[in-house]
Parts: structure tokens; sequence; C-alpha cells
């Protein structure tokens, strides 16, 4: 019989090489998966006793196209479990702030503003560890097998953290520039940081927040539960997947673009360390720099009158600053070049079991809680962007 099929893989074979085993190859992770739930798939990827090569041929497509759905109907279905928890957690964040703010409009601004960033605490103590929860129970891993030792060295870490911290400047100052535009242009552009912290109390837990709660929780939930959640379906794809979920994850434009290539590159590294503790290390790092600089700053010119904005000691705290992030800029460019130069083999992951492409977005973007979700995240993107509050 004569083969009439689109894949190349196919057409472009010999019935020759019927012998060799079958390039779809039976012992990957996913694939071994699939086979115990379906036990009369893939049987070795060899030919049969007594099978024409044709017929070789034709089970193998069938057999691959079958495997192809059931990998898509489970990647679809990881996508609305992951999507479900950030609504989950979007919900409980928005809900909350919705009830504190109809409850707290008539206090007074020093005492909403503390009680706001209690509210920002309580969002990682609280509604965090009820996702971790939720995926624990669903995925089966505990947080502990997260916090592995690292495969990699400490130099290998320092490296990657500068790079990372040098994309989310560059990044930053790329869109700062594009929205800056879109605002010359006529249109408004919400640049409000947040409300800034007015005391001692409220800086100590914005510490809190920004240093210590946001670097380990969100890294457990994006590194951890969510990309680890992909990684069956491509390493590639579970990186580039869960960096831009992190990115939307913000819901602002202020954040969204610099959050997403630096939850790409913190997901590259933590799959060649094998463990979160390197992102984490990386998100310390960087929430830290801008604690720094957002608290030296809101001292420089407090608006009470008691800061020091325009004086030779503001000049110089600045100066310093600036030079800082110049000096991260250049070191983090040139360790790019010379991985991308030196170190280029580094950027291969294990070899995926799917390959990556548009099947696999479709796949992924199937499931209507995927939808809802982006759809979500972009209108209260646009709102955050464009509505002034």
């Amino acid at each position: 019989m004569n083969l009439q099929y689109n894949d190349p893989e196919i057409r472009e074979s010999d019935p020759a090489d019927a012998e060799k085993p079958c390039p779809f190859s039976a012992n990957t992770s996913l694939f071994s998966e699939i086979d115990k739930e379906n036990p009369n798939l893939f049987k070795g990827g060899l030919p049969l006793r007594n099978e024409p090569p044709a017929a070789y041929y034709e089970r193998i497509y069938y057999e691959k196209r079958t495997l192809d759905r059931l990998a898509d109907k489970k990647l679809s279905g990881s996508s609305g479990f992951v999507s479900a928890l950030l609504i989950l957690l979007i919900a409980l964040i928005y809900g909350t702030v919705f009830l504190v703010n109809f409850n707290l409009y008539l206090l007074n601004d020093s005492a909403y503003s503390l009680l706001n960033w209690i509210f920002s605490l309580v969002q990682y103590l609280v509604f965090f560890p009820i996702l971790f929860i939720v995926a624990k129970i669903n995925l089966k891993t505990k947080i502990p097998e997260f916090f592995t030792k690292p495969k990699v060295g400490a130099g290998y870490i320092i490296r990657w953290t500068i790079i990372s911290m040098a994309a989310v400047y560059v990044v930053s100052f790329l869109f700062s520039i594009f929205f800056a535009i879109v605002e010359a242009m006529g249109f408004y552009v919400n640049n409000s940081s947040g409300i800034t912290p007015q005391s001692i109390p409220e800086y100590i837990i914005y510490m809190l927040v920004v240093v210590i709660c946001a670097p380990l929780f969100e890294e457990i939930l994006f590194r951890g539960y969510i990309m680890t959640s992909l990684t069956k379906y491509g390493q590639w794809f579970a990186v580039i997947t869960s960096g831009i979920l992190f990115g939307l994850f913000h819901l602002n434009h202020q954040q969204m673009f610099y959050a997403a290539a630096f939850g790409i590159i913190l997901g590259f590294v933590d799959i060649k360390a094998q463990s979160i503790l390197p992102s984490i290390f990386a998100h310390f790092c960087v929430n830290s720099f801008s604690f720094i600089s957002s608290t030296v700053n809101s001292f420089i010119s407090a608006e009470d009158g008691s800061g020091i904005s325009g004086s030779p000691a503001a000049l110089l705290i600045n100066g310093l600053l600036n030079v800082f992030i110049i000096t991260v800029i250049i070191a983090g460019i040139v360790l790019g070049i010379f991985e991308i130069i030196v170190n280029r083999s580094e950027f291969r992951l294990l070899k995926d079991d799917c390959n990556i492409g548009f099947r696999h977005l479709t796949a992924y973007l199937a499931n209507p809680i995927t939808v809802i979700f982006l759809i979500f995240s972009a209108l209260l993107i646009i709102l955050n962007s464009f509505v002034p509050f």
C-alpha cells in the first residue's frame, strides 16, 4: 500500500530503514506514562513479526498521532489547572482589596497606608499557602522537593544572577521609553508604583513583603509548582510558559514585561540547577536593590519637608545608585555575550519529550479556563495602565 501522509518523518522515510528503531522513542517520560495507561500502544517501536515496511510506518504514524492527541489532552488539562490556581490567587487578592477599600475609605491616609501594607503581607502568608496546599494535592509534589542542592556551582549562580538583573533593568528601561512615547501621543498612562510607606512600621512590612516573602513564595509557585507541572511537555516550553505567566501575574505594565524576561531566565537556571534556590537568590537580589533604592529615594524626597532633595548628599546617593545599575547592566551584557559565545552548549536543556511548536501552543490554549485567565489578565493590565486611580 502507498502512504499518503503529510508527516515529513514518514513521507521522507525509506522502507529499507524499517529495521531501525522508530524515531518516536517509547523511552521518554511522557510516552512511558501514556504507555502505562494504554498498554496496546507503542510496543518498543520495532516492526512486528513479518510486518511489511509500509504497514510498519502506517502503524507508527497512527500510534504517534494517538500519542500526540493524548499529550495535547494532558497539556490542556495542566493548562487549566495552572490557570485555575492563578485565577484563585488573583480573586483572593482583588476580592480582599475591594473589601478593604470599601470598608476603609473613611480612614485617614496613614491608617489606610499601614493596613494596605499589612494586607500585602497577609496575601503571602495566607493566600499563597492555600495555593500550595491545592497544588500539593493535585501534583503530588511537596515543597521540600524544590529545595534540593543546586547541581551548579556558586559562580554559575552569581553569573546568571547578574545577567538576570541586567535583563530586568534593560527591559524596564526600554518599555518605560515605549510608554513615555504613548503618553506623549496624548494617551494617559498610569505610572503610579503603588502606595509609598509613610512610617517605620510600614517600611518594616514593606521589607518583609518585597525582600523575603515575594522571592520565596513566588518562586515556589512559579518555578516550583507551575514550571514543574509543565516540564514533561518540554523543558523550554515550561520555562517560557511559566515566565510569561509570571509576567502576567503582576497585572501592570510597569512590571509585566521585565518580570516575564526575568522569569524566563530564572526558569532556565533552575532547570540547569535542578533546584529553585538559584532563582530565590536572584529574586532576592533584584528585590533587595529595589527596596533599597525606593526607600532611599523616598527619604530624599520626603513630602513633609525633612528630605534632602537637591542637596550634595542626595546627588551623591543618586549617583551611586545609578553607577550600580549601569555597572550591573554592562556586566550582565558582557556575561550574557560570554554565555552565548563560549558556553552556548549550556542552553541545550534536556531533550524535550514533545517538540515545541504551534501545536503545543494551541493545545495549551485549548482549555477554557486558560482563555478566561488570559482575557481577565489583559483586562486588568489595561485597567491598571490607562485608568487613573
